[in-house]
């Protein structure tokens, strides 16, 4: 036994440094007694620093994380037996994504222009695209002519990464932080800042504040009514029941428990504990309304280190919009300068007209993400019994 608890000390270990994941905290509780209330303040202040210690190693992640989580508690206010008001804030800040260039050698955060843990480097004149290449052709032609006709700069299209080869087309996704014509793309288009702070599209509403609620107790009811998080189910790793809350695995994945990476929404519960219901014990049913506004899961901004897969590849299609056109054209200079090609006048880029020189010839990029709009109807509701039969809980 001895020889086996040895074992898997040893296993331990070595997935720990494997991980390169070095965690410490700091926390604190302080309670007052003020304004006819007990006011009590925790909070913790953590430092993660992850790397990926195979292949090319690099530091992916330096969180400096502060969570302070505060409640103003009363008893015996008018209707109510117990009246709370709660708030959790977090604010963060991730030191290797802001200094990418020189804390992650170039991999991860701003003015990354090296390749991920997903894909390889980006280099124009090895992947052709398009009809006849990067750079082949004024009429026709991929991401090269855009800085040939002196829309972009050769440095800006370098910072890409390709994830996918299909024969001669490249799945490319930025590195970097460059804007991205795509309306509504949660986490595409967050600025390096805003990546760096925790503050993204997809779980940054009313940062640095997580949840935000009022909690109320009137006999056998319980009330909460705003910004927070309502766990149904229990089982790790696995949310069959817990679907309220969307989740943010773009942070790191799933990694971190799902207490940190749910996205809080604005919705009010209602709890109601009548007791014993003949056979059934411990009962209790659970009224819950969500009026926020509708929120996907998080994927993460393409050019952070634990971007999902599914992430990068809406910033692939993002990309596409961004630099190429169905259509492409020749700027005038060019037109001039190159008797022959693109003989018709139509074929010149014409201001506002939306076309760059760049094109597949067929609209394949994603110019916009279509959210649900915030209406009554596109509201959620939702109801749970449960109760104790004998042994078993249900």
């Amino acid at each position: 036994m001895t020889r086996n608890f040895s074992r898997w000390l040893m296993a331990l270990v070595a997935a720990v440094l494997l991980s390169g994941v070095v965690i410490s905290t700091a926390d604190a509780r302080q309670r007052y007694e003020m304004l006819g209330g007990q006011l009590e303040v925790t909070g913790f202040l953590s430092s993660e620093t992850r790397m990926k210690a195979t292949g090319q190693k690099y530091i992916t992640q330096m969180i400096q994380k502060l969570q302070i989580e505060a409640s103003m508690d009363y008893e015996e206010v008018g209707i109510f037996d117990e009246l709370s008001f709660v708030t959790a804030m977090r604010p963060e800040f991730d030191l290797a994504y802001y200094y990418g260039d020189n804390l992650t050698d170039g991999h991860v955060g701003r003015n990354a222009s090296k390749s991920s843990y997903l894909g390889v480097q980006f280099d124009e004149n090895s992947y052709p695209v398009g009809y006849n290449g990067f750079g082949a052709g004024l009429s026709t032609g991929g991401l090269f002519k855009n800085f040939t006709e002196g829309l972009w700069t050769a440095d800006q299209i370098s910072q890409f990464e390709t994830i996918a080869m299909s024969g001669t087309f490249p799945l490319v996704v930025p590195t970097g932080q460059q804007e991205q014509n795509c309306h509504n793309c949660r986490d595409v288009d967050d600025t390096f800042t805003d990546v760096a702070l925790g503050r993204t599209g997809s779980g940054g509403a009313l940062y640095p504040f997580r949840e935000l609620y009022v909690d109320a107790v009137m006999d056998d009811w319980w009330f909460r009514v705003g910004k927070q998080q309502i766990v149904w189910g229990k089982t790790d790793f696995f949310r069959m029941q817990d679907i309220i809350n969307p989740v943010d695995f773009g942070r790191h994945f799933f990694f971190d428990s799902f207490e940190d990476i749910r996205i809080p929404q604005w919705i009010a519960s209602a709890q109601y504990r009548p007791g014993s219901l003949g056979p059934l014990h411990d009962t209790a049913l659970q009224m819950i309304w969500n009026f926020d506004k509708f929120r996907a899961v998080g994927l993460g901004n393409p050019s952070e280190a634990w971007a999902h897969p599914f992430g990068k590849e809406k910033a692939t299609f993002a990309a596409f919009n961004t630099y190429f056109s169905p259509e492409p054209c020749v700027n005038v200079a060019t037109h001039t300068a190159n008797p022959g090609v693109g003989q018709n006048i139509a074929n010149v880029c014409q201001a506002g007209d939306g076309r760059l020189p760049s094109g597949f010839g067929i609209p394949l990029g994603l110019s916009a993400e279509k959210l649900p709009k915030h209406k009554l109807k596109n509201t959620e509701l939702g109801a749970r019994f449960e109760f104790r039969l004998a042994d078993l809980r249900f």
